[in-house]
């Protein structure tokens, strides 16, 4: 049965369906929350951790993925201000995967993965893409950190971009895991990237924390090859993690993950976002 994590508060007014990614905004804590409910959500998170809905908007179909811009408070876009959103971008199959990629002072640019096997970039305030990339196989993975790209495709690879030339890989890597990519996160100095995948195991290569199914999270020193912190039990399997911009919150999903199928949705497991507070001791290097 569904059990809340002792000292983590729930988010107000949670999704009513499985949650598919959550984003901090980078310069404040407005949550944002896509959903297979077909919502895109926005919470405004205080420093007690209590959050209040700022706004909402429904798609036609499951919501499969979230980002912020740098510096708009915007996400497909909705603007959080005026609660209007428009559409920026159109494929031929599922997107899969949005992310920001515009640098300082910089066009506002945004890069999608589809199903359909391409990357477009699009600026947001022209209809047709200013690019297209297509790659051998659907994109299932995305992140950026300009002028660092990574794609993960249904291959096992690791499409390696510089935004510099957007519209070529710079390097493609197979991935150093046996199954299928589930995620990709670039390190802070974008020297390197991180990457997940569903055999429940991880690269440990800066501080991240993973999470996943067996209801975890845990907090790595990369660069020791080191454990710091462990969080188990939250009440189900994690979805998504997502840590404000000034690292003092972890904001995480918890939910049934379709694993094992329709059949096994019992709906014991209740579909939620909770936040914690950050202890410094928990992420900081430990001395050698």
């Amino acid at each position: 049965m569904f059990r809340q994590p002792p000292k983590d508060a729930e988010i107000s007014q949670p999704p009513t369906d499985t949650v598919s990614e959550i984003a901090f905004s980078p310069n404040s804590y407005l949550l944002a929350g896509s959903s297979w409910d077909n919502q895109v959500r926005v919470w405004d998170i205080q420093n007690n951790g209590t959050s209040t809905g700022k706004a909402a908007y429904s798609h036609e179909a499951p919501a499969l993925c979230c980002a912020w811009s740098r510096d708009r408070n915007k996400g497909r876009m909705l603007d959080v201000a005026t609660g209007q959103a428009v559409q920026i971008a159109q494929h031929d199959d599922t997107i899969r995967c949005i992310r920001f990629v515009e640098g300082d002072n910089a066009s506002p640019i945004v890069a999608t993965g589809s199903w359909d096997k391409t990357v477009k970039y699009w600026d947001l305030r022209q209809p047709s893409p200013l690019g297209v990339v297509t790659l051998n196989e659907r994109i299932y993975a995305m992140d950026s950190l300009h002028p660092l790209m990574v794609v993960g495709t249904a291959d096992r690879k690791v499409h390696v971009f510089d935004l510099n030339n957007p519209t070529q890989p710079f390097k493609t890597l197979d991935s150093p895991l046996k199954w299928q990519t589930r995620s990709l996160s670039c390190f802070v100095k974008k020297d390197g990237f991180a990457v997940g995948s569903i055999e429940g195991r991880h690269p440990v290569t800066g501080t991240f924390c993973t999470a996943g199914s067996d209801g975890s999270i845990v907090f790595w020193d990369k660069d020791a090859r080191q454990k710091l912190k462990s969080f188990t039990n939250l009440g189900g399997p994690v979805l998504s993690t997502t840590i404000s911009g000034d690292g003092k919150i972890l904001a995480y999903a918890t939910g049934y993950d379709w694993s094992k199928g329709f059949q096994h949705n019992d709906g014991t497991t209740k579909s939620t976002i909770f936040l914690h507070s950050i202890a410094e001791e928990d992420v900081k290097p430990r001395t050698k």
